[in-house]
């Protein structure tokens, strides 16, 4: 376990497990059990366990912040250790409970490109990506359709919708409905 600067809380039936300075990009399940956070430097995810945060089996680095979608599917984008191509990782709760690392999606459109920020919608159907380019600018958000098993696990995305920006400062996204995308920008002062 990583050791946290203050005590567990419990709010209502839940523990969470204090988190450590280090810790940070957290995401929490739709039902409010699950807690999963990124590690300083980017290269390690780690998850609640009772009153405790644990690490995730090593998988990727470079990660963007995590993401529960309405299904209570872990999304994270990162460089896999395999090959140090950047891939969007997948996770069932019941994975990352039994210790398992997340699983890599081959999304052919994301090439070259390094995953900033990665939002699935409310129905859980599409995913936005917002990518920056290897200097870590020339943002791209584009938007696909997921394919998924019987039980609800990712399989791959379709093809990309590219969405036109003019700017250059996109630094997050968020869906305002099933068919509603708004993109987090950082002023320019104006």
């Amino acid at each position: 376990p990583l050791d946290g600067r203050a005590a567990p809380v419990q709010l209502g039936g839940t523990i969470y497990p204090a988190v450590p300075a280090k810790v940070g990009d957290l995401a929490l399940s739709r039902d409010g059990v699950d807690l999963v956070g990124v590690v300083s430097g980017r290269a390690a995810l780690v998850r609640s366990q009772g009153s405790a945060m644990v690490a995730v089996p090593p998988f990727a680095t470079e990660l963007s912040p995590p993401r529960f979608d309405s299904r209570d599917v872990l999304w994270v984008g990162g460089s896999t250790l395999a090959d140090g191509r950047q891939r969007l990782h997948v996770a069932s709760r019941a994975d990352l409970r039994a210790g398992r690392a997340p699983s890599a999606l081959d999304v052919p459109w994301l090439e070259g490109r390094r995953i900033a920020e990665v939002v699935v919608s409310p129905a859980g159907d599409r995913v936005a990506v917002l990518s920056l380019n290897s200097a870590g600018q020339g943002a791209r958000i584009d938007i696909s359709g997921i394919d998924r098993d019987l039980i609800g696990r990712p399989l791959a995305l379709g093809g990309a919708l590219r969405l036109a920006t003019e700017s250059d400062t996109p630094v997050g996204l968020v869906w305002l409905g099933e068919s509603s995308l708004a993109t987090i920008e950082m002023g320019k002062g104006r």
